[in-house]
């Protein structure tokens, strides 16, 4: 690790210890209330405690750039087909607000891989979201997958993401510490996993 990342590291840090110290006390005061809020007052703690748990999960992301190592992650058996039917509810739900469609054509049977099934499926529902909301509202987000003979792809289709934002940089560096790739090119997004 070179001084530069060293120090991204410690100032990444630094940065997750101020939230938690900003996060206890929120989440004591939705909580455990010590006295009357009224509605205003508790919306305004239960939106800075969100904002608070949502920098804190991207610093730790940030902070997995720089450190995650393929000997780090779990190798368990992972069922996609079950992490992709649990991403295309999700996103439904989540669409459903804009009026964007969520359309799966999931390949049946989908093969069993090995790998850190947290990671990788909040790699998948972090290209999912973004995607998601790359879509126009009243559009249509299409989710693929299907296995190849030696990947298991994973296709996203709606609207233009960025790839260099810091959660699908993170979830590219996951798929890549599992031995896969990731690209986005225009309104189609596409994760290979080794089979």
């Amino acid at each position: 690790m070179s001084d530069i990342d060293a120090a991204l590291l410690r100032a990444i840090e630094r940065g997750v210890h101020d939230l938690d110290e900003v996060r206890l006390p929120l989440h004591i005061l939705l909580e455990n209330q010590f006295g009357d809020l009224n509605d205003n007052q508790v919306e305004l703690v239960g939106a800075a405690r969100d904002a608070a748990e949502t920098a804190a999960a991207r610093l730790r992301r940030a902070r997995d750039l720089l450190t995650l190592q393929p000997a780090q992650l779990r190798q368990e058996p992972i069922r996609p087909a079950d992490v992709l039917a649990s991403l295309v509810a999700s996103l439904q739900s989540r669409g459903a607000g804009r009026g964007v469609r969520v359309a799966a054509d999931i390949a049946a049977p989908l093969p069993a891989l090995r790998g850190d099934r947290i990671r990788l499926q909040e790699a998948l529902s972090l290209v999912g979201a973004a995607c998601l909301g790359a879509t126009p509202d009243g559009g249509t987000l299409s989710i693929g997958a299907a296995a190849g003979e030696k990947d298991l792809v994973v296709a996203f289709e709606g609207g233009a993401i960025d790839p260099t934002e810091i959660d699908t940089t993170w979830a590219a560096r996951v798929v890549q510490a599992h031995g896969g790739g990731f690209r986005a090119d225009g309104t189609r997004a596409e994760i290979r996993l080794p089979r």
